[in-house]
């Protein structure tokens, strides 16, 4: 098809289409620093048009496409849109556009059902002179408004380059406008059609395709530039449900980055100041040649099309694909002598600094102004691209879509420095006309110096939003101010973007902003771009471009100890050609991990093992001559260099290291050396393999293997293959029921039991306190071979051994050493095992209950089966011990409680109600607590198993109750926290916001003092004072069904365990507020220490004791991590 534009200065015809890509819309902040921007300095006259024409157009216009009107009639033959289309330049003058605007005006208005008037319109519009100054025509006036009606209308524009404009010109005088890229798939565009609702699409015939899902019919045909189009009606042209701000003037989507996309609905009251204050900051002219970096459907596009638009100036537009080409991008910037340029940062910066400098922003360049925004203002990036003489003003801009399209705005000079010595980064500037800038803090209060989130608005300013929760906007509450999600520093009286709230991260218990790296990075002479990004691993990567292709990692390495603090330097430093960037010229980051991901794994297998260590050695440290003695502490190392040092070790070799950690601060660089070169032949050894597999998936050696410098190869082998004998022989003697003759535990007394209800001291075992760490390493994990739902026991013995017990879904009971992991035995059940174990008084007998109906009396010594204990059901309660009587109670799915003697001969059985028990019981004085899952709480008399009495809730319990000071307390799956006295009346109870299968735990934290801590499946862990007042509360991501485990720290401070079902582990500091006075509540801060995130889900309870953590894992380890 022949498409022919009314040609003005050249006189050029074309045929065939490119089409601009765009997809994504939402506007990002930026920040800058140097002198404040006051509008009434910038007003100067204008050429062209006077200030005196510009005040009356303010005044009398109220619609962005009046402003095209008015200027069309003054200026009908001067180059509107300049469309690079074919590799040749297309020109559209203003009169041609203003043309092909009417003529969609009157088609529209031909089909809107809200008009009667459409002949008389018609006429009128095609009487009309184009030169008239009267053009106002075009439905602006309050009689042609009133003659709509009420309802607003969104009229959709699928199209692309001078045609697209003409839609947008031809439909604001009818209602708002929706721009489709034709880049958008056609589920994209249905699902968007069903969020807008638009009542017709003005669509070009070539991509009809794009909209064939959607129920609509085909109204009329036109001809715009030589392209035919189409007017289609969809189904809610009669029934659209959507409300609209009265004076709609187009929506936009956002991208949808953040989660579900946007659409935001933009009013010309909330637009409209933004253009008039660029025209006077820019100090717009006819003369002037704006480029549309921005696509379409991305708001700041509005700014670049109605700052021409509004003065008579050019817009120059080219297609999406020279965009992403950086030479030919600068290439048209300068042939086509652009005076105005508003960009993202990415985009300046993909244009290479050094030829932006020696042309771009050089002395005798065409650009006047550049306005960068969407992004963090790159302070050192673009004064490398300014080079001398340029005349080119810059400013930095910042905005939210919701509150369209900018801010604020900032002019960059670059000999001035900031306004803060202190701060690195630079103010953000004044607000635009009519828009209102804060800070608060998470309390809602107006930070008046320090850090909180940027809060944006102004009554004129504010847009509706669908943000794709389902609730319709007209029960949106407008309030006056939006969020932007960005991170701001109030300091000396000034605004300052510190970047995302998202990008900022703690690491090593401190926080980092990714943003400050790069600021930090971006002042190095030879980096022309930088981006820092944590990968899949959550490891730090600075990818780089840069300036001087000679500068080497080494030099990077060195540069970033000297200007950064130890736990702000990243783990990794890539090296890219370029940055890649999407249509809105932001950064891509899928795109750039997946690169940094390619580079990553192409590096590590040049490498051998001993350039690799003495790489991140070097790196680390500082020290170019790495000597075999030298030590890791003494060479400036610390733990948290360590840990980084540790990690990458690791993930080099492909296995883990547990001593590791101790040997690297220990001991000298050759032996640190030696040990990994051991580690690495082992790992190629196709009988360490074997071996490695057969014991568990968890390629976990234990340190003891290791201890002697010189052990070779068969000597690392040997005691892997001794300790499988050792534990096959084990086996053999447990079915014999004949335990092995090691080393009895007879005579050692029992110390110490920990398990998820706390610790158990006996004897002259001391309480020490323990500390919640900002770092905890992974020490060890054992592979059980499935799940694990049962909640370990750990049990000291004087003699200095440490073990502890665990059971798995693979019939698997294993008893570890507690330090190294290395299996003392194992034994394989009759069934899955679900039940927590518990140990006899004496510490020479542990008890777990399993899916085969059975209670398991076990030798601690070797695990051989003193005893077995039937019921009729499964055994998923966990067993307590009476520690008068040695008795062993719990329940089972047969619906009794049982109370076993030591020998293993039941004393009594009670069936408490028509419930089976899930739940462990609870031993306190001469009472037996239990609870049923039919809602039946008893208490038992211990000795002969009568119930003294009886609670009947009507709802399960899952819950184990537990006695504190008080009386007992439990949760319900109504969400309930009850507690009753020691005879059964109740006492307290707290409602939380979901199902509760968390058991108490109960914490003396003083002599006057119990805390009671439970988890809710409303995703909080919830914690009481004694007399059952919350005191503090701490919110996770997911459910919480493991029981915390807590322990004292000090005076009015705990500290507490928290599982979360989805897989991350947390660590909470709760400190109270200080000695509690008569008659008001104690009350307490939470603060989250640490916090690893699993890669399987945690039902099992955490334990903790004397600064080890062990959980189990439903990705079927065991883990233990040691606090640093």
């Amino acid at each position: 098809m022949d498409e022919h534009y009314t040609i003005a200065e050249t006189g050029v015809s074309y045929s065939g289409h490119q089409r601009p890509s765009a997809r994504d819309s939402c506007v990002a902040p930026g920040n800058i620093n140097s002198k404040e921007i006051r509008h009434d300095t910038h007003c100067g006259r204008l050429n062209n048009i006077t200030d005196e024409v510009m005040e009356k157009r303010q005044e009398k216009s109220d619609n962005l496409g009046s402003l095209f009107w008015c200027t069309a009639s003054a200026f009908p033959n001067h180059t509107a849109v300049l469309y690079l289309r074919d590799g040749e330049w297309k020109v559209v003058t203003y009169d041609a556009l203003k043309t092909e605007a009417v003529q969609i005006r009157v088609a529209l208005s031909h089909h809107d059902p809200r008009t009667q008037q459409t002949s008389k319109d018609e006429a009128q519009y095609k009487s009309q002179p184009a030169e008239s100054p009267t053009t106002t025509l075009v439905g602006v006036d309050d009689s042609q408004a009133e003659s709509h009606g009420s309802e607003v209308q969104v009229v959709g524009i699928l199209s692309s380059g001078p045609e697209a404009v003409a839609c947008i010109l031809g439909t604001l005088p009818i209602c708002g406008y929706w721009y489709i890229s034709p880049q958008y798939t056609k589920r994209e565009v249905t699902d968007l059609v069903e969020r807008i609702q638009p009542e017709r699409i003005l669509v070009e015939e070539s991509f009809l395709h794009s909209i064939e899902d959607i129920e609509s019919v085909i109204l009329d045909t036109l001809c715009i530039f030589g392209t035919n189009f189409k007017v289609v009606s969809t189904k809610y042209m009669k029934c659209s449900s959507i409300h609209r701000p009265e004076t709609l003037a187009y929506v936009v989507p956002t991208s949808g980055s953040t989660g579900i996309p946007k659409c935001v609905y933009v009013p010309h009251a909330s637009i409209m100041p933004n253009i008039y204050d660029f025209v006077h900051l820019f100090k717009v002219s006819s003369k002037d040649r704006i480029f549309c970096a921005a696509p379409l459907t991305f708001d700041p596009s509005v700014i670049d099309l109605f700052l021409a638009f509004c003065v008579g100036a050019s817009l120059v537009m080219i297609p999406s694909s020279i965009l992403r080409i950086p030479r030919l991008l600068l290439q048209v910037l300068l042939e086509q002598k652009i005076t105005i340029l508003q960009a993202t940062p990415t985009l300046l910066l993909s244009l290479g600094h050094h030829r932006v400098r020696e042309s771009l922003l050089a002395q005798g360049s065409w650009l006047r102004v550049l306005a960068l925004g969407g992004e963090v203002f790159p302070k050192g990036a673009v004064l490398h691209c300014i080079g001398g003489g340029c005349a080119a003003k810059i400013f930095n801009l910042y905005g939210l879509t919701e509150v369209s399209c900018w801010a604020s705005v900032w002019e960059y000079v670059p000999e001035e420095t900031g306004t803060s010595s202190e701060v690195e980064w630079m103010p953000i500037g004044k607000p635009l006309s009519y828009t209102e800038i804060k800070v608060l803090s998470k309390t809602g209060e107006e930070v008046e110096d320090g850090e909180g989130e940027i809060h944006v608005g102004g009554e004129q300013r504010m847009c509706l939003v669908d943000d794709g929760s389902g609730i319709g906007m007209e029960d949106q509450t407008l309030t006056h101010l939006k969020a932007t999600g960005d991170l701001g520093l109030v300091k000396e009286g000034h605004i300052y973007c510190l970047g995302r709230l998202d990008d900022q991260i703690k690491r090593n218990g401190q926080k980092i902003s990714l943003r400050e790296i790069e600021s930090v990075c971006s002042h190095f002479p030879y980096i022309s771009q930088c981006i820092v990004v944590p990968d899949s691993k959550d490891r730090l990567v600075v990818c780089m471009c840069l300036f001087d292709k000679e500068v080497t990692v080494d030099d990077v390495w060195r540069d970033l100890r000297n200007c950064l603090a130890p736990w702000k330097i990243p783990d990794e430093v890539v090296f890219i050609d370029s940055v890649p960037f999407n249509t809105h010229g932001k950064i891509e980051m899928q795109e750039l991990l997946s690169l940094v991901t390619k580079l990553h794994h192409t590096s590590r297998h040049a490498q051998t093992l001993q350039d690799f260590f003495k790489e991140i050695w070097i790196r680390t440290l500082g020290y170019e001559d790495v000597r075999k003695d030298d030590q890791f502490v003494l060479c400036g190392g610390n733990s948290l260099t360590a840990v980084q040092v540790n990690v990458a070790v690791e993930e080099f070799l492909g296995c883990e290291i547990p001593e590791f950690l101790d040997i690297l601060l220990h001991k000298p660089y050759s032996e640190i050396v030696q040990v990994l070169r051991k580690y690495q032949l082992a790992r190629k050894s196709s009988d360490f393999s074997r071996v490695v597999n057969k014991r568990a998936k968890t390629k976990h050696v234990s340190h003891l293997q290791l201890q002697h410098n010189n052990t070779n190869l068969t000597e690392i082998k040997k005691p892997d293959t001794d300790e499988v004998c050792d534990h096959q022989s084990a086996k053999e003697s447990t079915m014999n029921g004949k335990p092995k003759d090691n080393a009895s535990l007879d005579k050692s007394i029992l110390l110490a039991a920990v398990s998820r209800r706390g610790v158990q001291l006996r004897e002259s075992e001391s309480s020490s306190l323990n500390l919640s760490s900002h770092t905890y390493l992974l020490r060890w994990k054992f592979n059980l071979g499935k799940c694990i739902d049962s909640s370990p026991l750990l049990v000291k013995h004087s003699c200095g051994d440490i073990f502890v017990f665990v059971g798995s879904h693979s019939h698997k009971f294993v008893c570890l050493d507690a330090v190294s992991g290395v299996e003392k035995w194992s034994c394989m059940l009759g069934d899955r095992v679900e039940s927590s174990p518990a140990v006899s008084r004496d510490g020479v007998f542990v008890y777990v209950g399993c899916y085969d109906y059975h209670l398991y009396c076990l030798r601690v010594e070797d695990g051989s089966v003193a005893w077995k204990y039937k019921t009729r059901g499964e055994v998923k309660s966990s067993p307590v011990v009476d520690q008068e009587t040695g008795c062993v109670v719990f329940g089972s799915h047969d619906k009794h409680l049982h109370c076993v003697c030591a020998d293993g001969e039941a004393k009594w059985v009670l069936q408490v109600s028509s419930g089976s028990i899930f739940s462990s019981p609870f031993i306190g004085g001469t009472l037996v607590i239990v609870a049923t899952l039919d809602g039946v709480v008893c208490g038992v008399d211990k000795a002969s198993g009568g119930i003294r009495w009886r609670v009947t809730l009507n709802k399960p319990v899952f819950s184990s109750p537990i006695i504190y000071s008080e009386g007992v307390v439990f949760g319900t799956v109504e969400g309930l926290v009850l507690s009753y006295t020691l005879s059964g009346s109740p006492m307290w109870k707290f409602k939380t916001g979901g199902s509760i299968f968390s058991s108490p735990f109960v914490l003396n934290l003083s002599n006057s003092l119990q805390v009671i801590g439970i988890g809710s499946h409303d995703g909080c862990v919830y914690f009481f004072t004694h007399q059952g007042e919350l005191m503090a509360k701490y919110c996770s991501a997911s459910p919480v069904y493991a029981t915390p485990f807590m322990y004292q720290e000090g005076e009015g401070v705990f500290g507490a365990v928290v599982c979360e079902t989805l897989g991350r582990c947390c660590v909470l500091r709760v400190a109270t507020d200080g000695k509690q006075e008569e008659g008001t509540t104690q009350r307490a801060g939470v603060e989250v220490m640490w916090k690893y995130e699993f890669p399987g889900e945690l039902f099992a309870s955490p334990i903790f004791y004397e600064k080890r953590l062990w959980i189990g894992c439903r990705d079927d380890f065991l883990y233990c991590f040691d606090a640093l």
